[in-house]
């Protein structure tokens, strides 16, 4: 630019000397020509250099008006690019710091202000507060870094050292830590006052996000563990609870035939001794029996707990909820015995909300005993509800949309950082009575939703836990709009109308069939756990029942073949839905059905959510049970689909002899 405009000056130079000369020279020829007389060549020489000097000089006012000109609208046209310039820094998206000779900021863009809470006037009455208090010049932003050395790095210039990017922590304004990574700029600066300026990108976004998805992503693959885990815990618990049952029935039926004479008198009082010892034996093992019971149900629980933790992977009954009504439902019900307050905070425009009230329910229990629990059952509980949108730009793990935003806040002893970015962590708790699958199994659910949770804390001033979650239906996108709910134990194909077409018959006769069935009645049991093949028999004879065993889908299809044969049909089917290399139960049942239409069949499994265990007669089964089960769920199952009673005997019946029982005992 400055060589054109050199070249340009140099031109109209030369072009005004040479005019110059040429009207010199051919103005006073001309002259000479057109006059001889002295005096008047004289007086048109002066009139000559009069008009020369007029001219040159107005040439000369018009090219300094042009410069003049030229360079005020050159210097506007760069006060407006360094104020576009300084506008774009200012609103772009990422940290811009730049400090002069003495370390003072002269340029602090809104991200900045956004990420640290300080603006451009704050930072410079930290410089000069800071200078004051050490006595010499101190960079108020150096003094944010915890790490003084990485400040150093950043806008200290150093030679021979190429730094691409550093991430380091700054103190924000409340406290709290903000993580930015910074770019130090070497080259020229944009503005001339720049002495040190830098770049830095606020990541703490990006660390959130990649927080949650790893969370999510260990959510998924504990989900499908503990999916597994539950199933197999509730086959041996299936083995253990019918074992317990049995024999607390078995001594039951003892204690009622041993017990002692009222009088013990002569030849009896031995045997009356006897016998009360044998009856106190009975009670105690009555006892223990009761124990392992009750140690049977609590690990039960847990069983049931981590299933509940797999239950993203499956579907769900979908209501539309009023979520004012339901909520404070919840809230008042983990709150019962507390001396908890609540404060509402509800916005007029909240719409309802669509999702499984079962699994909400358990989200909102367990982020409100978190809450009550930080507090030590006293203190005020603050929850507030607000719908919002929220677009594309968000860093929350959600599609874009409409969501009703519900928090959580409370007064309890907060949490320290290192804590809470493990607070979603499976199998993590700070309790000493918790499983740590709380909250796991909370966010899980929630994401199932189409929604998510998030959680801010600091130590001394409690936490806020926000859930988010889609209003209307159409968010949610895993779950499957189910019609019929998971409400009991066992079930039944059969209708009451169907039951009530035999109550017109012969009391006696009835009776007399029932008897008949309990006698004849012949059960095959399909299952792959040994546990189960040996325990279930020895209910099902306690009912009176005789059964027949097959641990895969080959055995049993043998097994009724043999039974047709033999004109010793079957009268039901309990067979397992799951079997380790096999079809699943609903295939396998096709297969039999192929070979004995009119065969009753009972579904059994401990994925007790599964769409074949709620709607079984959609799948060809007369009705389902649920693993773990004991001598009464078993009864009731097999009852409801024999259309029969099956009372207890007061004596032992042996136990069915099989080709598929060999080797069992073992």
């Amino acid at each position: 630019m400055e060589t054109s405009n050199s070249r340009q000056a140099w031109l109209i130079s030369m072009i005004y000397a040479m005019v110059a000369c040429l009207w010199i020279l051919f103005s006073d020829q001309i002259i000479d020509m057109s006059f001889s007389d002295k005096a008047s060549i004289t007086r048109l020489q002066t009139v000559k250099g009069w008009f020369f000097v007029c001219a040159s000089a107005v040439f000369i006012f018009f090219m300094i008006s042009r410069a003049t000109r030229l360079k005020n609208q050159t210097t506007a046209q760069i006060l407006e690019s360094e104020h576009s310039l300084q506008t774009l820094l200012d609103r772009i998206p990422f940290l811009i710091v730049a400090l002069n000779n003495e370390g003072i900021p002269v340029f602090w863009n809104r991200e900045c202000e956004r990420v640290t809470g300080y603006n451009a006037d704050e930072m410079k009455s930290l410089a000069l507060s800071a200078a004051l208090e050490a006595g010499h010049k101190v960079c108020p932003v150096c003094a944010l870094f915890q790490d003084s050395e990485l400040a150093r790095r950043i806008f200290t210039p150093q030679e021979n050292v190429e730094i691409k990017s550093i991430e380091a922590p700054l103190k924000r304004k409340d406290g709290t830590i903000a993580t930015v990574s910074w770019y130090r700029m070497d080259g020229p600066a944009p503005m001339k006052q720049w002495h040190h300026w830098a770049t830095g990108v606020d990541i703490n976004s990006r660390i959130i996000f990649e927080r949650d998805n790893l969370i999510a992503a260990k959510a998924d693959s504990l989900s499908l563990m503990a999916g597994g885990m539950a199933h197999d815990l509730k086959n041996l618990f299936t083995a253990m609870e019918g074992g317990i049952s049995l024999a607390s029935d078995l001594i039951l039926q003892v204690q009622k035939t041993i017990t002692p004479p009222a009088t013990p008198s002569g030849p009896d009082n031995g045997s009356t001794a006897e016998r009360s010892k044998t009856l106190e034996r009975l009670n105690e093992s009555s006892d223990v029996l009761r124990e392992a019971l009750s140690a049977c149900n609590k690990a039960k629980d847990m069983a049931n707990s981590l299933q509940a933790f797999a239950r993203s992977r499956t579907s769900m009954e979908i209501t539309r909820i009023s979520p004012v009504p339901f909520l404070s439902d919840c809230v008042n019900k983990h709150l019962s015995g507390s001396q908890n307050r609540v404060i509402w905070e509800i916005d007029s425009d909240i719409s309802d909300i669509s999702g499984n009230t079962e699994i909400l329910s358990q989200i909102m229990g367990n982020l409100v005993i978190n809450a009550r629990q930080s507090m030590n059952d006293k203190g005020l509980l603050n929850i507030r509800l607000s719908k919002i949108i929220i677009d594309r730009s968000s860093i929350l793990p959600v599609i874009p949309g409409s969501y009703l935003k519900i928090q959580i806040i409370d007064q309890g002893s907060g949490m320290e950082e290192i804590l809470l970015n493990r607070i979603f962590d499976p199998y993590f708790t700070t309790k000493t009575a918790g499983t740590g699958l709380g909250l796991t199994i909370s966010l899980a659910a929630a994401r199932r939703h189409g929604g998510t949770i998030t959680v801010r804390s600091k130590a001394g001033e409690g936490s806020t836990f926000t859930l988010y979650l889609p209003c209307g239906e159409t968010e949610i996108q895993k779950a499957e709009i189910l019609t019929v709910k998971d409400t009991s134990a066992s079930y039944s194909a059969k209708s009451d109308s169907a039951k009530s077409d035999s109550t017109g018959s012969d009391p006696s006769a009835s009776d007399h069939d029932n008897a008949t069935k309990r006698s004849t009645s012949r059960i095959l049991l399909v299952d792959d756990e040994t546990h189960i093949l040996k325990i279930t028999p020895r209910l099902l004879n306690r009912l009176g029942l005789r059964c027949d065993v097959a641990s895969n889908g080959d055995e049993a299809l043998q097994l009724v073949k043999n039974s047709l044969m033999s004109d010793d049909k079957y009268s039901l089917l309990i067979l397992d839905l799951t079997l380790p290399g096999e079809e699943r139960g609903d295939a396998i049942l096709s297969k039999l059905r192929k070979v004995d239409p009119h065969l009753r069949a009972l579904v059994s499994s401990g994925y007790s959510d599964d769409e074949v265990i709620i709607n079984f007669a959609s799948f060809g089964f007369d009705g389902a049970v649920k693993k773990p089960y004991d001598l009464n769920s078993l009864k009731s199952a097999v009852r409801n689909v024999l259309d029969q009673d099956l009372s207890v005997p007061d004596a032992d019946f042996p136990v069915a002899s099989s080709e598929s029982m060999k080797g069992l005992e073992e």
